[in-house]
């Protein structure tokens, strides 16, 4: 399983905003203006003025985001105000009304009011936000517990590794092995696999003596461990290896399609990719190839689209292969929310999935962008601009 990160600080920044949402595509006039004896990039477009004056942003979300100014951490509101002014040495995305932060070297909850929320009194090396009523919380012995929304600890570290509570159980490292706990840390399913992935639709893909089963949520086995590796089931296909082959089973365990590939992803829509000795396809839940070999096809779909390259150029396909918008970017990244970053003539902009631009191509970097904004960054400057309405 996956280890926590206490942060997930992306490379972005923040400035002033404007409460109107411009129509699209956005051609920004760039001036440069001197803020605190500080020349930084200002983007104009009607009568909204944007600075690009951070070091680095992350992402708005409830409301907020977390930048960097004077490498120290603040939040900002929609307005591009400091809320909480910059002090902490790194600050989490707030989420479900708090967010983590380091501040003189010791890891913090805070509220949207900057207010210290309850923590234990222990050596706190790594938090995380409390989902599901639990947060992990681990301490200077590397071990990992639970605490709830009041900072109790509710269950005493005492685990390797510890993951989030999904449906009231979590995935805990006990000794060497994985098994499930339930909200009072009492074992559910004992630790004995060597490896396991996430419960989907109660069925759980598990390692146990080196080879790879299914189990499902009282943890009895309902395929029993014969596979090399397994993934989770998708279209009520799952992708196994066996042989050094990857092929697909159904939920009663039985090769619905032989093992036959090099790599073999999870279906989408009726959809997966595989890789054969001739390159990336896409194959139907039969096992149908519904497009020729490719070695440019990106492995992963998102929100249906993926990237592919011919000759030096990125465009993007469909889940059948079937290019969607034509190959015409030096770089290209994945759709979310409906818009993608990509970039031509050594400048990047936003397009949506008719690969129409939204935000023209014109800013050095754009890093990622959620909940209605876009991080953009000239020279090492970054700002926040609103997505505007063009779909």
């Amino acid at each position: 399983m996956q280890k926590y990160l206490i942060f997930i600080v992306l490379i972005y920044t923040t400035n002033v905003f404007a409460t109107d949402i411009p129509s699209c595509p956005i051609d920004y006039e760039i001036k440069m203006k001197e803020v605190d004896g500080v020349s930084i990039p200002t983007l104009i477009y009607e009568n909204e003025t944007i600075e690009l004056k951070f070091q680095k942003v992350g992402y708005y979300n409830e409301g907020i985001a977390n930048v960097q100014i004077n490498n120290r951490w603040g939040y900002i509101d929609e307005s591009g105000i400091f809320i909480i002014p910059p002090q902490f040495e790194n600050a989490g995305i707030f989420g479900r009304n708090e967010a983590i932060v380091t501040i003189n070297s010791q890891i913090k909850r805070i509220n949207k009011k900057g207010e210290f929320l309850p923590l234990p009194n222990l050596n706190i090396t790594n938090l995380n936000k409390v989902y599901d009523g639990l947060a992990q919380i681990q301490i200077d012995n590397n071990k990992w517990g639970y605490i709830n929304h009041l900072g109790e600890i509710l269950i005493e570290p005492k685990f390797e590794e510890a993951e989030s509570f999904r449906n009231d159980l979590a995935a805990v490292k006990f000794q060497g092995k994985w098994g499930f706990i339930d909200q009072k840390g009492n074992f559910q399913i004992a630790p004995q696999f060597d490896n396991v992935s996430s419960f989907f639709n109660d069925i759980i893909a598990v390692e146990y003596k080196g080879l790879w089963g299914y189990i499902d949520k009282k943890g009895k086995f309902i395929i029993q461990p014969k596979f090399q590796h397994a993934l989770n089931f998708s279209n009520d296909l799952a992708a196994v290896l066996v042989n050094e082959k990857w092929g697909y089973i159904d939920v009663k365990g039985e090769f619905t399609i032989e093992p036959q590939y090099r790599k073999a992803m999870s279906f989408e829509n009726g959809y997966a990719r595989v890789i054969t000795d001739k390159g990336i396809t896409i194959i139907d839940t039969i096992g149908n190839i519904v497009n020729k070999p490719n070695l440019n096809f990106e492995l992963f779909s998102w929100e249906g689209l993926s990237t592919v390259r011919i000759n030096k150029k990125f465009g993007y396909v469909d889940v059948k292969g079937n290019i969607v918008i034509e190959p015409k970017f030096e770089e290209a990244g994945h759709f979310l929310q409906g818009r993608a970053r990509v970039k031509i003539n050594n400048k990047k902009g936003l397009i949506n999935k008719s690969g129409l631009f939204i935000i023209n191509p014109q800013f050095d970097g754009i890093e990622s962008f959620l909940n209605n904004y876009a991080q953009v960054k000239i020279d090492k400057h970054w700002g926040f601009v609103k997505f505007p309405k063009c779909d």
